[in-house]
């Protein structure tokens, strides 16, 4: 028997349990889930489970360090990633509740360099606001290479940034990490703290987090501290230390160093590092109301709306839930088990994290995967369905064709490549095929060197998602990189002929057309 038909039996409902023994029966069935995960390679990390404040299960598995071979414990720690960002909304709604701050104040009230006079807290919160992202910094790394980007760097960089807002403000929903480095100065501002002072006296410590603090670049080592790691390209097998990744090339690379290392000087939006059970500590102070008042967490977990009063609608990737919202720095979704999510994930270079708590049912989840989690939410999703008795999909245990097409292509040419990746696409029981991961694989071979391999991949995307802008796109700009102008062009317009929306397409088209000086 196979292990995939042993976790299909596992997880396809046949064995759950339908007598007075299920409390135990839940935990039996939570360590088996992640016994046998561990020992296929498909989880390194932790995971807690609790109901109504009480642990059902919990388990750490897999290493901290892999090169080192350093186990994960219950006790190890963990960077939180996009998790930090609910305790920057609970700071920020703290200073509301003590009449520091106004929501629909615009924020160069509090910070008067703000160059957007339009935007609010509440904006900022909700991930409304129109700003740009983490591509905010790249010009500023670029021009200074291994540059440490820190929180002071935001407000120069936002008054140079062009083409300026992407929205007006209050009229879209865009996941954006800047709202909440914003959010960081505007508490340090008010309270006249620094940001880890305030989260240590108003948050960690009220909460009994004694493991938890705000690292960042220069902090001291942390032996308890778990390795990120990842595998650093699409056609790469084993994964590898992030600190390690970035020392091998630091040009080809730049992305890479640039996401991990050279933003570790911001705060606000992520660097909190934390552990499973401090994290459950914090879920048992928000519901005790010790934290904010409980007028106040209702507030933070109601679905933000937009101008036109529509309710904002976030990613939708999420197996465990119906469509996503986002309230004041918390991701909201109904539960099909029952009640209502008010959580947040959270992905960085190397690790992929969860804090999932069904409020209505008092359930918390909390995971972590030190190796970028594939299939992470899948395995949340696994956890919530056994620990409510539901049945529940199996894990299909898939490897990516992408990946595999990708290293075939490097050790044996296009040919025994296009063989690989077609006996892989037979072999659906397997093996999948995504259009992004392949498109990641070709910016992958372009960056570093490999231009004649990207080119084979952009044209076979083309050939395998003719209807897609995005491929055009991309293969587009793999020609642009080889200066073959007439070819980059007419994939620009074939993209533009399917999406004549996509203003990234058009700016690239117009470089290419404009006048030679």
């Amino acid at each position: 028997m196979t292990k995939y038909y042993l976790l299909a039996l596992l997880l396809g409902g046949w064995l759950l349990p339908r007598s007075a023994h299920a409390q135990s029966s839940r935990h039996a069935r939570l360590d088996s889930l992640f016994q046998q995960l561990a020992r296929a390679g498909r989880f390194n990390g932790g995971v807690l489970v609790a109901e109504q404040g009480r642990i059902v299960y919990q388990g750490a598995f897999g290493y901290a360090n892999l090169p080192a071979r350093t186990p994960t414990t219950l006790t190890s720690r963990f960077q939180l990633a996009s998790i930090a960002k609910t305790f920057t909304s609970t700071a920020v709604l703290q200073l509301l509740e003590q009449g520091k701050l106004q929501l629909n104040a615009p924020l160069v009230r509090y910070l008067p360099n703000f160059p957007f006079p339009a935007i609010t807290l509440r904006h900022l919160l909700a991930h409304t606001s129109g700003l740009p992202d983490l591509e905010l910094y790249e010009p500023l790394v670029r021009r200074h290479p291994g540059r440490l980007v820190t929180n002071a760097d935001i407000i120069p960089a936002l008054r140079a940034w062009q083409p300026r807002l992407a929205f007006a403000p209050g009229t879209k929903w865009q996941y954006c990490n800047t709202n909440y480095i914003l959010l960081a100065l505007l508490v340090e501002q008010v309270s006249q703290q620094s940001f880890g002072d305030y989260l240590q006296r108003h948050i960690f410590r009220p909460a009994h987090m004694r493991d938890t603090y705000l690292r960042l670049a220069g902090s001291p080592a942390d032996a308890r501290l778990v390795t990120n790691h990842l595998l650093p390209t699409m056609y790469s097998a084993v994964p590898e230390p992030v600190e390690t990744i970035q020392l091998q090339d630091s040009v080809r690379l730049w992305h890479l160093r640039f996401e991990s290392s050279g933003l570790t000087g911001l705060y606000g939006p992520g660097q909190v590092v934390s552990t499973l059970h401090d994290m459950l500590r914090f879920d048992q102070a928000l519901t005790a109301g010790k934290l904010l008042r409980p007028r106040t967490v209702a507030l933070a977990a109601t679905p933000a709306r937009l101008n036109d009063s529509t309710q904002v609608a976030g990613w939708n990737t999420v197996d465990f839930g119906g469509p996503t919202s986002y309230g004041l720095g918390w991701v909201l979704r109904p539960d099909p088990v029952g009640g209502d999510i008010v959580g947040h994930d959270g992905y960085n270079r190397g690790i992929a994290t969860m804090f999932y708590r069904n409020v209505s049912k008092q359930q918390t989840v909390i995971m972590y995967d030190n190796t970028e989690g594939a299939q992470f939410r899948e395995k949340v999703a696994a956890v919530v369905g056994l620990l409510n008795q539901q049945p529940i999909r199996p894990l299909a245990y898939k490897k990516s064709g992408a990946r595999g097409y990708g290293q075939a292509l490097l050790e044996h040419g296009p040919g025994q490549a296009l063989v690989a990746l077609n006996t892989m696409r037979a072999d659906t029981a397997h093996f999948y095929l995504a259009e992004d991961e392949l498109n990641s694989l070709g910016y992958a071979l372009l960056v570093n060197g490999h231009l004649p391999q990207a080119l084979e991949v952009f044209h076979l995307n083309t050939v395998l998602f003719p209807t897609s802008f995005n491929v055009y796109d991309s293969y587009g700009d793999a020609f642009r990189y080889a200066n073959r102008r007439a070819e980059a062009i007419v994939m620009y317009q074939r993209a533009l002929a399917l999406n004549p929306n996509s203003e990234g397409t058009k700016h690239s088209l117009r470089l290419l057309q404009a006048p030679a000086r």
